[in-house]
């Protein structure tokens, strides 16, 4: 797999409403706008352990701290490297930290073990994929309770340890994806049970013991061009999960099917996975908070490019109102939710030609998802403050619909209602 390299200007996170506090810093332009110009890249070492071959490895990541900053508990988000699990290194992800930190967080990219560079005569079988998959997940674990370990003692870095997200690009999406979702209430098929023994169990021994004794839990996650070994092991309850991905992707599959490399002018075929388009339907039907911006036609490396930055900057757009609004909101009782489903009125219902959506008395910025009978998305309209907003029919067809209204002062709350448009 060729190695990637992203540019973003900032990526947000769908929140599912846990968190009933907001962190400090919120002043409309902080955590949106370049608000910093100067930061310290701090370089620290986070862990050790031996990669596939036997090799020992001191594990490093680059921490980036914004100068000047007169608040002492800051977001953190931390990055993995594309590179297929045989290559890239921690700086491929510097433009993304230098990006976040001017916008007052934290940010950190991470070294991971990798497997020995291959050779036509020593391709990586499925079990060694998984093996490293499991390797890296349990690096990026002990990045994350390293975060959480000096945050209770030496403070150097400054992080809110309540917001720790975690993010990465096609191999190091796939180590974000499993770091947030595969625990031991998973049904966890017996060989990567063994996999996942040999390598120090699921927390992995890549830390020191009193690393060991933090939680590893994080509070959301990107993805971008990532996958999942197992749709069931994302449950209700988990981590939110903010997804791009190429719909023609011909590495890591948008929907279900082999993670695959081209090597040699050969194709391999290793495991089996879920994309982001899957992770989309099963989050969506568990009740996770979860946005996806698919790519039409993109592959694995062309929904990066500007061919396709219509699609790419949707993203992006949409990242900066959620991740905003999830850091600078309180969240909202469930009773007033309640008292706001059922004030949100959709008519008429069924209907033939428009449908209006009426928030009543409701004075809120929210965002709108237009469902299928299947969960999946088909049409987002975002940053909507209308007190009603009328849809056409050519917004959904004919049939029966899901609209979903995430509303931006409720920590990204969500009301849903059915909808019927007919011939």
């Amino acid at each position: 797999m060729k190695k990637i390299l992203y540019t973003l200007c900032a990526f947000g996170l769908l929140m599912n409403g846990q968190l009933t506090a907001q962190v400090a810093g919120c002043d409309g332009e902080r955590y949106v706008m370049e608000t910093f110009t100067d930061f310290t890249k701090t370089t620290v070492k986070y862990g050790e352990n031996f990669t596939a071959d036997g090799t020992f490895q001191e594990l490093l990541m680059d921490v980036y701290t914004p100068d000047g900053d007169d608040i002492d508990k800051r977001p953190v988000i931390i990055w993995a490297f594309p590179g297929a699990f045989i290559s890239g290194q921690r700086t491929d992800m510097d433009s993304l930290c230098q990006q976040f930190v001017k916008r007052g967080y934290v940010a950190a990219t991470i070294d991971y073990r990798l497997l020995p560079t291959p050779s036509i005569f020593n391709i990586p079988d499925s079990l060694d994929v998984l093996d490293e998959a499991v390797r890296a997940m349990g690096d990026m674990k002990a990045a994350v309770r390293y975060f959480r370990q000096d945050a209770a003692t030496n403070d150097n870095f400054e992080i809110d340890p309540d917001y720790i997200f975690v993010a990465g690009g096609s191999s190091g999406a796939i180590t974000a994806l499993h770091t947030a979702y595969l625990d031991a209430n998973d049904n966890i098929p017996d060989y990567l049970q063994t996999i996942i023994a040999d390598n120090g169990g699921l927390e992995g021994s890549s830390g020191s013991a009193e690393n060991l004794t933090y939680s590893s839990k994080v509070q959301g996650v990107v993805n971008l061009s990532g996958a999942l070994h197992k749709l069931d092991w994302l449950d209700a309850g988990e981590a939110p999960l903010a997804s791009y991905h190429g719909t023609d992707d011909e590495v890591v599959p948008y929907g279900y099917d082999f993670i695959g490399v081209e090597f040699s002018g050969l194709q391999f075929d290793f495991v089996t996975a879920y994309g982001s388009e899957r992770l989309e339907q099963r989050a969506t039907a568990e009740g996770v908070t979860n946005f996806l911006v698919a790519a039409p036609d993109a592959g694995h490396e062309s929904a990066y490019t500007p061919e396709f930055g219509i699609y790419y900057n949707d993203f992006i757009v949409n990242g900066i109102t959620f991740l905003q609004n999830i850091l600078c909101t309180e969240t909202v009782s469930t009773q007033d939710l309640e008292n706001r489903s059922q004030e949100v009125q959709v008519y008429p219902n069924p209907a033939s030609e428009f449908v209006t959506i009426d928030l009543g008395t409701i004075n809120a910025n929210y965002n709108v998802s237009i469902l299928d009978q299947l969960g999946r998305t088909i049409k987002v309209f975002s940053q909507l403050n209308d007190q009603k907003l009328t849809l056409g029919k050519e917004h959904f067809g004919t049939g029966l619909f899901i609209v979903q209204l995430d509303f931006m002062d409720a920590g990204i709350e969500r009301i849903s209602k059915k909808l019927v448009f007919y011939d």
